[in-house]
C-alpha cells in the first residue's frame, strides 16, 4: 500500500461513487390471495425499506482426538423483511391479510382448497439495486416460493403526524442472483449455466 491515507485512492476505488441504500426497488412478481385494484403495482412504490438477503451456511463441528474442527453444513433458513407505507385504502395490507388467511384461516385453522402444494400458496418477489444515473445496477435478488408469515401491527397515536408503516416478514425457499452466479439450477456456476 503506497499511501495509508489518500482520498483520491479511496474515491477511485469506490465505483460509481458507491451504491446508495435509498436507491432500490422491491417488487411482487407472482402473488397469491386477492390483490384488488393497484395493490401489486403500488407495492413497488410503497415498500420503503428492506434489505439484501443474508447468506448463511450452518457450521458442523467434528472432534478428532480432542481437537474440534469445523466443516460446512447445510444452508441455514433465513427471513426477508419489507417495510411498507400504508395507503388509506389499505390495499396492500388487505391483500397480504387475505393471502395469509388462505394459507391458514383465523377461524378454521385450515388452508384454502386451492392451496395444497407449495407453489399454490407461494409467490415470487425481487429486490434490485438502482443506479444514481437511472436503471438497474445489475444486482437483483429473486426470492422463490415466498410467502408472508408475519404482518406486523400498525401503530396509531394522536400525538403523531406520520404516515402509517408496517413490516412484513417473508419466508422463502431460496434466492437467486445472476450477478453472483447463483441460478435456479443450483449449479453455482457462471450466470446462464
Amino acid at each position: 500500500m503506497a499511501n495509508a491515507f489518500s482520498i483520491d485512492t479511496f474515491t477511485a476505488k469506490l465505483g460509481g461513487g458507491g451504491a446508495l441504500a435509498s436507491l432500490f426497488q422491491a417488487e411482487i412478481t407472482e402473488f397469491k390471495g386477492n390483490w384488488a385494484g393497484d395493490a401489486k403495482d403500488n407495492f413497488s412504490f410503497l415498500c420503503k425499506a428492506s434489505n439484501f438477503p443474508t447468506s448463511s451456511i450452518d457450521v458442523t463441528e467434528i472432534n478428532y482426538m480432542g481437537r474440534p474442527f469445523r466443516i460446512p453444513g447445510n444452508r441455514a433458513a433465513q427471513d426477508w423483511t419489507t417495510s411498507i407505507y400504508n395507503d388509506e385504502g389499505f390495499e396492500i395490507r388487505n391483500a397480504l391479510e387475505n393471502w395469509m388467511e388462505q394459507i391458514s384461516s383465523h377461524t378454521s385453522n385450515k388452508r384454502a382448497s386451492g392451496m395444497k402444494t407449495i407453489n399454490s400458496y407461494t409467490g415470487t418477489m425481487n429486490i434490485k439495486q438502482l443506479s444514481k444515473a437511472g436503471g438497474t445496477v445489475g444486482k437483483n435478488y429473486i426470492f422463490t416460493q415466498i410467502w408472508p408469515y408475519t404482518l406486523a401491527e400498525i401503530t396509531v397515536d394522536w400525538d403523531t403526524n406520520e404516515i402509517q408503516m408496517y413490516d412484513v416478514t417473508w419466508a422463502f425457499s431460496y434466492w437467486t442472483s445472476a450477478a453472483s452466479g447463483i441460478n435456479r439450477g443450483g449449479t453455482g456456476g457462471p450466470a446462464g449455466t
